[in-house]
């Protein structure tokens, strides 16, 4: 919405905090985002690892 201007300021960038445990769904929207055609700021991907890893006992 922000790309389109329907709310608020335009952002410098997305962040995606990526717990490398989403749907694949996700993965493939997110490479569209990030194709630089759709938004005009980049698209930030941060991760710590795979969240499934680190919460098992």
């Amino acid at each position: 919405m922000a790309a389109h201007g329907e709310i608020g300021a335009m952002p410098d960038c997305a962040i995606f905090a990526d717990t490398g445990w989403k749907p694949r769904a996700v993965y493939d929207h997110l490479v569209w985002l990030s194709s630089g055609n759709v938004l005009p700021f980049p698209v930030h991907i941060v991760s710590a690892g795979n969240i499934r890893t680190v919460l098992q006992p």
